[in-house]
């Protein structure tokens, strides 16, 4: 990403649940705290990967360490690790049209899927792309278009109907 500001860190490595994390120094969480999920590029242990920054119910924003990540690194909840972020300005992944057609016959689907935070979004795509035959994908793009169905029935019914 030429030109984009590159953001490095030491932060100790802590337990959220099964997962590892690490919190995001407060000056950059204040450079990012327009984004409701600031898409990134974290880089740690020499391994790069596209993520995005999660909320702190305390403020700030903490970085998932997901496992390629971490284990790069060599670390673990407890240890010191150094991150580099830059904030990943490529465009949002675009799901196929066979998704987007079945989303959009869903009540509040639509609404649903542009609510999707962007790295659950890229799991979708990773999931539905990685099929190896037309009817494993077939089966993954109905489950995918299960999931948004669940999101948007949270949202309640439509009020403009």
């Amino acid at each position: 990403m030429p030109g984009a500001a590159t953001w490095a860190f030491e932060a100790r490595v802590y337990r959220q649940g099964i997962l590892r994390c690490v919190d995001v120094p407060q000056q950059l969480a204040a450079a990012l705290d327009d984004w409701q999920y600031p898409p990134v590029v974290a880089t740690v242990g020499g391994r790069e990967r596209a993520t995005t920054l999660m909320r702190r119910s305390g403020g700030g924003f903490r970085l998932f360490l997901h496992d390629e990540l971490r284990r790069a690194a060599g670390v673990d909840a407890g240890d010191m690790v150094r991150v580099e972020l830059v904030v990943d300005d490529a465009p949002i992944d675009v799901l196929p049209d066979d998704i987007v057609e079945a989303v959009e016959r869903l009540e509040r689907g639509v609404e649903a899927l542009e609510l999707l935070p962007p790295g659950l979004r890229r799991e979708m795509l990773r999931f539905v792309g990685d099929a190896q035959s037309v009817t494993m994908r077939t089966k993954r793009v109905a489950r995918v278009v299960e999931l948004i169905g669940e999101r948007a029935e949270k949202l309640g019914p439509n009020d403009d109907a």
